[in-house]
């Protein structure tokens, strides 16, 4: 929620009657507590790529403030969840077209060095 919904439950704090239990946070809200947070529990049980290209990882940057040589605004990174192999594209925007046109060639790429068909 952020910062106005903290000063929202401050005031509701100061100026309504509230129950006890919630005085004892100490002024600030749940979502105010929660935000605070650096890291949440992992799962007991992580499920794990067992192959190659069973999950692929996508992540587009951009746009850039300088044009590259070529002309790209974008860079798209492809990481393997399971070798963590990646590969990094540039792209000129990141339209749904040029982004899964550059994940089918990346999907043939691979298969070629895996010698899958």
């Amino acid at each position: 929620m952020g910062v106005l919904s903290h000063y929202y439950h401050l005031f509701n704090q100061n100026f309504t009657s509230r129950h006890d239990s919630e005085l004892s946070l100490k002024g600030l809200c749940k979502d105010c507590l929660f935000g605070k947070h650096t890291t949440y529990p992992y799962h007991k049980n992580p499920v794990h790529e067992v192959e190659v290209l069973e999950w692929v990882h996508i992540d587009i940057w951009g746009p850039s403030p300088i044009l590259s040589a070529g002309g790209c605004m974008y860079f798209m990174v492809i990481t393997d969840g399971y070798s963590s192999y990646r590969m990094v594209t540039f792209l000129k925007s990141k339209s749904a077209d040029i982004t899964l046109n550059m994940l089918k060639a990346y999907q043939v790429e691979a298969e070629q060095q895996l010698e899958r068909s």
